[in-house]
C-alpha cells in the first residue's frame, strides 16, 4: 500500500489500484512565520497566501516536520562525536 501525504489530505492507494483519502481537516495548527519557516526547511519550495488567515497544517504532518528537523540535528551531532572520535585515535597513533 502505498500512501501519499498532502496537508489535509491522505491518499493511501493498495496494490489493486483502489485510493483511500482520509480528510484530516479538524486538527490543524495555524500558519505562522516560523512555522513557515521549518515547513520550507524540509520541504524546499512550500508557497501560501495570506499567512494567518484560515490556512492551516495538520498537527500529523506539522510533527512529522518537527521530526525530521530532530531528526537532522541528531545526525549532525552524530557526525561530530565521530570525527572527534577519530581526530584523537589519529593523534594517538
Amino acid at each position: 500500500m502505498q500512501a501519499v501525504w498532502m496537508f489535509f489530505l491522505q491518499m493511501e492507494t493498495s496494490s489493486d489500484g483502489r485510493q483511500k483519502i482520509t480528510k484530516l481537516y479538524n486538527p490543524k495548527l495555524k500558519i505562522n512565520e516560523e512555522r513557515t519557516l521549518k515547513i520550507r526547511s524540509v520541504l524546499g519550495k512550500f508557497e501560501i497566501d495570506n499567512i494567518g488567515k484560515n490556512n492551516g497544517v495538520c498537527k500529523n504532518c506539522y510533527s512529522c516536520v518537527e521530526r525530521v528537523i530532530r531528526m537532522e540535528k541528531e545526525l549532525e551531532r552524530l557526525k561530530c562525536d565521530i570525527n572527534a572520535t577519530r581526530r584523537a585515535v589519529l593523534a594517538k597513533s
